[in-house]
């Protein structure tokens, strides 16, 4: 199944591409061009997409864009996606801007680490994590805090009674896994240990550790 996905776009234009990284894009405000993604033979599928350009890549004329999604139910393994960019032209209605769409089939080239302890294990890659339990016994757990540690101390933050660092969070049907999109990307193969705190019942709380 897929749950989380990332791919990259080279942006090429002698002319220049008018792409910037603060995202002011002058009086107008617009950017040069839009984009969506969607599953192939189903245009209603609905992804929640971000996307962000790599600093080093810009110049006037070159880019690359890093676009990641998480659908909002997985994904069978072999989907194909649609990306579909529209090119920005002044004083002509959306659905007329000049259009065109790429093919995407299915990879799976990102980077990813497993952790776990006993009875709950983690899937993590750059753009997300999928937090699975085992049994359905936590399900009057609620979740309080999650924290990554990455080799060299560094930490991300990705939730708690206070923060929300994640662009989307789902339930899978069975009510077993949770698929978070992150709202950074992550270094997924330095990643040393995940902090898991929950609360029982509004009083108790657990704190697991998956390595």
């Amino acid at each position: 199944m897929v749950y989380l996905g990332a791919f990259t776009v080279h942006v090429s234009n002698p002319d220049g591409h008018g792409l910037v990284l603060s995202g002011n894009y002058g009086p107008g405000g617009h950017r040069p061009f839009s984009w969506r993604l969607f599953p192939e033979g189903d245009e209603m599928h609905f992804l929640d997409e971000r996307d962000y350009i790599q600093p080093d890549s810009l110049s006037e004329t070159e880019a690359d864009i890093v676009f990641y999604f998480t659908p909002f139910t997985p994904l069978p393994k072999e989907t194909r996606l649609i990306a579909s960019f529209s090119v920005f032209t002044e004083g002509v209605g959306f659905q007329k801007w000049p259009k065109a769409e790429l093919t995407i089939p299915a990879q799976e080239k990102l980077p990813s680490r497993t952790l776990a302890v006993e009875g709950t294990s983690a899937y993590l890659s750059p753009v997300g994590l999928v937090l699975h339990e085992d049994t359905h016994d936590r399900d009057e757990a609620i979740l309080e805090s999650i924290r990554l540690v990455f080799e060299g101390g560094t930490e991300y933050t990705l939730m708690t009674p206070d923060i929300v660092n994640f662009s989307v969070a789902s339930r899978s049907p069975d009510g077993l896994n949770v698929y978070y999109s992150f709202n950074r990307l992550c270094d997924a193969e330095r990643m040393k240990e995940i902090h898991i705190s929950s609360s029982l019942h509004g009083s108790e709380t657990v704190s697991r550790t998956l390595r």
